[in-house]
């Protein structure tokens, strides 16, 4: 029996609330036993899909037991917060009709103020690492990284098509271009951890990496030179990873999605398997967190009691 499915009675019953519950409604606070502090995307069902597992949605917080709706407008794709200004920075596609039109807009949280926004291309997302917001579109015909923040461009290492780093660029893994479907090879400060990777993340303190492998979820401690992986591990969206080695990733179930046929890409289309967050570290079993949700970002306890005061 593989890890996802030891949890799928868990994640029936909470469909069961989520159908019942008005489509408006805030998403249940996680169990006691989660990350003091994390945020997501959860998608909106009333809302226009940009294709199958690419629902457009808002973002939540859920810090300490208590889960907060931060946007309203049920049309964002991709989200990161930045931890040194409190700035929140979205995209959203500005036109739902044009799926392939989309727009950065970065926020000031205190007090709530839209600072600028910045065509960009719908396959655009955003990730907090470096020690800031990334901007990264994968299908440039050159790779590109911008910093979302001071809108310049991230200097890459020969080759790589993606970077990751911790809070001040000393461990950087970077992403070799795609060699098969599955991803490409993953180097940590030159040295190969991995051939098939398609998604990634260096913890702040730069101690731990966490990377999909053929689908499975791993974590390579830098410190004990030591990897550990979960299997079967179907990832959807992308992942993030605290100091003491904690990562948070959303994966298919075999649930198929409330509403699911406003999910699919053309009608008589498969249903969306619907995701799950998770929360895994090294030697622990893994706990769900949020069903639905995406795109997780762990935050620091500052930041999520500024969070927490703003929504008071």
């Amino acid at each position: 029996m593989s890890a996802l499915s030891k949890v799928s009675k868990i994640a029936l019953a909470i469909l069961v609330l989520w159908t019942r519950a008005s489509a408006q409604q805030a998403p249940s606070p996680p169990t006691p036993d989660t990350p003091p502090c994390v945020g997501f995307l959860l998608p909106n069902l009333n809302a226009p899909s940009k294709g199958q597992q690419n629902g457009l949605g808002d973002v939540f917080a859920s810090c300490w037991g208590r889960t907060m709706q931060l946007t309203k407008t049920g049309d964002i794709s991709s989200w990161a917060l930045d931890f040194k200004s409190n700035r929140l920075l979205l995209i959203r596609a500005s036109h739902p009709e044009n799926q392939s039109a989309a727009e950065l807009v970065m926020v000031t949280l205190n007090p709530w103020k839209q600072e600028k926004n910045l065509a960009v291309k719908s396959k655009s997302f955003l990730v907090a690492s470096c020690g800031t917001v990334l901007l990264v579109d994968p299908l440039a015909p050159e790779p590109k990284i911008v910093d979302a923040i001071s809108g310049l461009d991230v200097k890459q290492q020969a080759g790589a098509a993606q970077i990751r780093c911790d809070r001040n660029g000393g461990t950087i893994a970077s992403l070799q271009g795609a060699t098969s479907i599955s991803g490409g090879p993953l180097l940590l400060n030159g040295k190969g951890l991995s051939t098939t990777v398609a998604d990634f993340d260096v913890s702040p303190n730069g101690r731990f990496v966490a990377f999909n492998e053929d689908d499975s979820l791993c974590i390579y401690d830098k410190e004990s030179d030591s990897k550990s992986c979960l299997r079967d591990f179907r990832q959807v969206g992308r992942m993030s990873i605290w100091d003491d080695g904690t990562v948070v990733a959303a994966a298919e179930t075999s649930q198929a999605c409330p509403l699911s046929q406003r999910l699919t890409t053309e009608p008589g289309g498969p249903t969306w398997p619907c995701p799950a967050l998770f929360e895994w570290r090294k030697g622990a079993r893994e706990s769900l967190i949020q069903f639905l949700a995406t795109n997780p970002q762990m935050l620091p306890p500052a930041n999520g009691k500024f969070l927490l005061s703003r929504n008071q």
